[in-house]
């Protein structure tokens, strides 16, 4: 059991990893947990010179000294496509996380569908072009795995921009995926629980909300 479980060790280990969104939430502590893996791992972010140092310190603080990891410019509203960024280590990369989006309730359709719908697909059209690729991971949100019944302006105009582009996106991602023969997998988790934010923006959605006020005692109640 050992030399197989070292055997699967040494056959995962040592993958160049790109992870888009790397200061979230979500970003930050994924990344943590592929740098223990021994991964390296290329985070790209929006603003990466005034955020790394703040990631680096909170990596430093999870006991990671000396991280592998680079870090690349990353913008949602204009960077559709990654060769100039990432000339030197596109013909490393095994493995691609997408958890980058534009959380904002407010942001209007035109925006949504730029940064949360067709950045992501030219990540994916460009993620077809890397021979070696062996893997291309979106994180999504929750209630966005279901087909949706209406139409993209219906969706839009019911849930607003972030929630109907995110519902969109996947169903684009997927389509996409399969169009263009890249391997996926898709995670839309319900809710984010940590028990330290000492790292990333503290979001309460879904059944953390709830769990919030039941805790407040602001629950509202329904008539019996």
């Amino acid at each position: 059991m050992d030399n197989l479980n070292n055997a699967k060790k040494d056959n995962f280990s040592r993958k160049t990893i790109l992870v888009t969104g790397a200061a979230g939430f979500i970003g930050s502590r994924l990344i943590v947990d592929l740098l223990r893996e021994g991964h390296q791992v290329i985070a790209a972010l929006r603003n990466a010179a005034t955020k790394k140092d703040k990631l680096l310190g909170f990596i430093a603080t999870e006991g990671l000294v000396d991280p592998s990891i680079s870090f690349v410019e990353y913008d949602l509203s204009r960077d559709f496509k990654l060769d100039s960024l990432l000339a030197d280590a596109q013909a490393k990369i095994h493995v691609i996380y997408h958890l980058a989006a534009s959380f904002n309730w407010g942001i209007s359709k035109a925006e949504a569908e730029r940064t949360n719908i067709k950045s992501g697909l030219a990540l994916i059209e460009w993620a077809a072009t890397l021979k070696q690729l062996e893997r291309f991971i979106w994180i999504g949100g929750y209630r966005v795995a279901a087909p949706p019944h209406e139409s993209a302006d219906e969706l839009y105009c019911k849930h607003g921009g972030y929630e109907a582009s995110k519902i969109l996106g996947y169903q684009a991602f997927i389509e996409a995926c399969k169009r263009l023969n890249v391997p996926w997998t898709a995670i839309n988790p319900a809710t984010v629980i940590d028990g330290f934010y000492n790292y990333g923006d503290m979001q309460y959605i879904g059944v953390a909300d709830m769990i919030d006020k039941l805790y407040q005692g602001r629950l509202l109640a329904l008539p019996g």
